[in-house]
């Protein structure tokens, strides 16, 4: 019947009911009772290689004049995909439509013509126009024979869309081909086979619209700006909430315009869709990244990763930004085809977003730096006249309160109690409080400074002062290390002069950076963290200050910005920030020792009448921020001054700060660290007795465990110091090239020892360098004998026993060393002195007195006793009942002696 009716109308022009006979199912796409789109269909040859499907879509008009009309049936879900036959009018005569094939565009753009009919999968059957009507009659097979057609199963469900314009226009190409009105399309789902057909709610402009301007709102106004602010408002405080709320109310936002499309339609082989689905993804991974970055600024745990997740953060975020104006470009394509410019002010708006960001942007950057930049003097700062003016009437400000003025020790009282305060060119104090949580380098920087000077971290860049180092030579292993030398000694001189620092020091600056180590210095560059502060961050320094520091025994005096580059003097009350360079094992045992070198983190900025040199029995007090909280613990400093020396840590269960110190990797913090404090248990400027010795005829030193640290400053103060005039009493005649000659009372300067009874030395006479004896030399101590007795749990738990094997070893008749162990084990082999196992005895302390004792005589000798609180109780009562009196015994409490 198909056939038969088809063959008919070849010779007549058909009716629709002529042609629509033999179609077995029908559907009504479009009727607003003028104007009607129906399609008719049937298939033949159901399951077979020659399945065939007949369609025949009629428009049909009552009142409307269709002029070049077409109309179109796609098979897929939406012409963005679909491959779509379209039955193209003529005008309104006689004469026969046109039909072709059309491929996907992915946009809303007429679909091109496949011109090469030998592929199409579609033929032609017969096609009718007259006034009011047009009919297109067509076939096609479920089996294409060109791979790249869609491949159709009737039997089962398959959407299809449909379109039509009764009086198309012109496009860009210059075809009788334009878009329809936004009524004249829809979308339908189908089993040809059956007949059944349901129709489908397409998205609506409104959310297309919703989605793709919201989108544009989002990354080419929100994210843009909340980049631009975190980049140049950060000195703004509260500069990180508004980031972080503009960049919350993007995400939100871009989710949930991201939302709209995808519960509606989600094509995910569409470029637009692929790069959707990665920005999302990217700024999911793009969030954790700002919350990570955001926790490290105030979270310790997360501190030692945060300038590598701040790096891929901002990677990141210029990333996407990039991305996301690709991906709006490719949305706009999408719904306003560039090359069919329907509504030419989108790409106009998107066109200037993106100008106007990258114009504003690069003139910003140009701007700040012209009013930011500075070249760094090397040098101590002088702050503009802006600056003092604005310091001068804020400080004015405060003089009236009688508030304003601090020393350096009330100062750390006040921010133990929880004060933000920090200082600069050691006078000014400013309140941080405010600052501290939009600080663009973080929280922790800032409470890491708390209470110190920051003059040189505001005003300079942090290497700034890198030509100036001078670092410790490197010398080169001793040839035949380990071999002590001992001369004979032929007769004993005194060292010449007093024991003021100008006869026994080298005359060297006490700023000297050659007791650090190349390796010291890169660890203190690292500590101090990179950080550049512009003209505008100084300038709003100036906004928070708070009142000045003034000398503790000062009185109130007026404020004059003419003496603000005044020097400040030195105060052992006063915070300075060191690195860590260095953690080392010092003894293992149950309770392992750990020492740790300490480097003065701004050595070129220490103040007037700083200590040129560290004096045993001084102390230190180390203070770090743990878990939010300040603590303090004093510990025994070992080397020659306040620009580099170590400490010795013994773990304490529980301990705190042990603990803490233990943990740190060299250059990760900057600690704080105050003193000395103390009265030196010996002193060259102060020197007793009628032969201006240093120190007493005997001293005994009686320790405790970690108690034995007084005396190891004692003995590397006495033996061991650098940069120290040492006079030879005993001839020596150099055995290599390296090895210095040496004649009585000539002068040498030391540089570096090896703790083997040799130093590196130079000749102040001869101008040479090289190896020396040191039993050939004077010790400082003079003639005094040291006799310590050491009590300790076992003997791996010993600590400080390289300085103390090599005094033994260097000096036999200055040293005497017994060692009392409570927990029998072996020996060390490298353990210098006598050990006897158990706790020591007052059999046995009388017993050692006895052996040095001059009775009578309070000058002769001197006890020191240095333990924990019930150590050193039961230790004064022995000596006491010895008959020992207060003159002749010091002792050094645990709380600042024993850690």
């Amino acid at each position: 019947m198909l056939f038969s009716t088809l063959v008919q109308a070849q010779s007549t022009i058909p009716t629709l009911d002529t042609l629509k006979q033999g179609l077995n199912f029908q559907t009504t796409l479009y009727n607003d009772n003028d104007i009607k789109y129906q399609l008719f269909w049937n298939v033949t040859d159901v399951g077979t290689p020659n399945e065939t499907l007949y369609f025949l879509a009629a428009l049909t008009a009552t009142t409307t004049t269709l002029s070049y009309p077409w109309l179109a049936i796609g098979f897929g879900d939406s012409m963005l995909r679909a491959q779509t036959i379209v039955c193209h009018g003529q005008a309104d005569k006689a004469g026969i439509p046109e039909m072709h094939e059309h491929g996907p565009t992915g946009n809303y753009a007429p679909p091109p013509h496949l011109y090469d009919n030998e592929k199409w999968s579609m033929t032609q059957l017969r096609t009718v126009y007259v006034p009011g009507t047009q009919l297109c009659f067509f076939k096609r097979k479920t089996i294409a024979s060109d791979p790249s057609r869609l491949t159709l199963n009737p039997s089962r469900p398959m959407r299809m869309i449909w379109a039509f314009n009764p009086a198309s226009a012109y496009n860009y190409r210059g075809e009788r081909f334009a878009l329809h009105a936004v009524n004249q399309m829809g979308s339908f789902e189908t089993t040809l086979a059956t007949g059944s057909v349901i129709q489908l709610q397409l998205v609506s402009p409104t959310q297309r619209m919703t989605h793709g301007f919201g989108m544009m709102a989002v990354w080419l106004i929100i994210f843009p700006f909340g980049a631009y602010y975190a980049r140049y408002f950060r000195s703004r405080v509260g500069w990180i909430l508004v980031k972080v709320g503009i960049q919350s109310l993007g995400v939100v936002a871009v989710f949930s315009f991201a939302l709209i499309m995808l519960t509606a339609v989600a094509y995910f082989d569409l470029a637009h869709s692929i790069l959707g689905v990665t920005i999302i993804c990217v700024m999911a991974i793009q969030a954790i990244l700002g919350v990570s970055a955001l926790l490290g600024l105030s979270v310790e745990s997360m501190d030692g990763n945060r300038k590598l997740v701040r790096r891929f953060h901002r990677f990141t975020g210029a990333a996407l930004l990039l991305a996301a104006a690709v991906q709006i470009g490719l949305g706009i394509n999408i719904y306003f085809p560039w090359v069919e410019p329907r509504y030419p002010i989108v790409w106009i708006l998107y066109l200037f977003a993106i100008s106007f960001w990258i114009i504003l942007f690069a003139a910003t950057e140009l701007l700040l730096k012209k009013r930011t930049t500075r070249k760094d003097p090397g040098y101590a700062p002088v702050p503009s006249d802006n600056l003092k003016s604005e310091m001068a009437v804020a400080i004015s400000k405060l003089e009236d309160t009688g508030k304003n003025h601090f020393t350096w020790e009330s100062l750390a009282e006040e921010v133990e109690k929880g004060a933000k305060y920090v200082v600069a060119n050691g006078r000014y104090v400013y309140d941080v409080s405010k600052w501290i949580q939009s600080h663009p380098g973080g929280q922790i920087v800032l409470h890491g400074v708390i209470g110190t000077d920051i003059t040189f971290d505001y005003f300079h860049e942090a290497g700034y002062d890198a030509t100036q180092f001078t670092p410790m030579p490197t010398y080169a292993p001793r040839p035949g290390s380990g071999a002590f030398f001992v001369p004979q000694r032929q007769s004993y001189l005194s060292p010449e002069g007093s024991y003021g620092h100008g006869s026994i020091y080298s005359a060297d600056s006490g700023q000297d950076t050659s007791v650090m180590t190349e390796e010291d210095w890169a660890f203190v560059m690292r500590a101090r963290r990179t950080h550049v502060h512009s003209k505008l961050a100084i300038e709003r320094l100036s906004t928070l200050v708070v009142g000045e520091i003034l000398p503790n025994s000062a009185v109130k005096r007026s404020i004059s910005m003419d003496t603000f580059t005044e020097e400040a003097t030195f105060d052992p009350y006063e915070y300075r920030r060191y690195a860590i360079t260095e953690v080392v094992s010092a003894s293992s045992g149950a309770r392992p020792a750990y020492k740790l070198r300490f480097c003065v983190l701004w050595p070129f900025g220490l103040r007037e009448g700083t200590p040129r040199h560290l004096l045993p029995g001084q102390c230190v007090e180390i203070q770090a921020r743990i878990n939010g909280k300040y603590v303090s613990r004093f510990y025994s400093p070992i080397g020659d001054n306040l620009l580099a020396f170590e400490v010795i840590v013994r773990i304490v269960p529980g301990g705190i700060m042990s603990q803490f110190l233990s943990n740190q990797r060299p250059g990760d913090k900057q600690i704080k660290i105050r003193g000395p404090f103390g009265r030196p248990l010996a002193n060259p400027q102060y020197p007793i007795g009628p032969a201006n010795q240093l120190l007493p005829e005997t001293v005994f030193f009686i320790a405790g465990g970690s108690g034995i640290t007084p005396f190891l400053q004692l003995i590397n103060f006495s033996f061991f110091s650098v940069k120290r005039r040492l006079q030879v009493n005993v001839p020596y005649l150099g055995r290599s090239a390296d090895e210095l000659d040496l004649q009585p009372r000539q002068v040498f300067v030391s540089k570096f020892h090896y703790y083997d009874g040799w130093a590196m030395a130079y000749n102040l006479s001869t101008q040479k360098e090289g190896l020396l004896p040191l039993s050939c030399t004077v010790p400082l101590s003079g003639r005094t004998k040291f006799v310590l007795i050491n009590c300790i749990d076992d003997a791996v738990s010993a600590i400080g026993m390289e300085i103390v094997n090599a005094a033994a070893l260097t000096f036999p008749h200055n040293m005497e060393i017994h060692h009392f162990i409570s927990t029998p084990g072996n020996r060390p082999p490298n353990m210098q002195g006598s050990l006897y196992e158990g706790r020591l005895r007052e059999v046995d302390l009388k017993q050692l007195l006895d052996a040095h004792w001059k009775r009578g005589d309070m000058t002769a000798q001197k006890v020191f006793v240095c333990g924990s609180d019930t150590f050193n109780s039961c230790i004064v009562d022995l000596m006491f009942e010895y008959g020992c009196t207060n003159e002749e015994m010091t002792i050094l409490p645990a709380k600042t002696f024993v850690h």
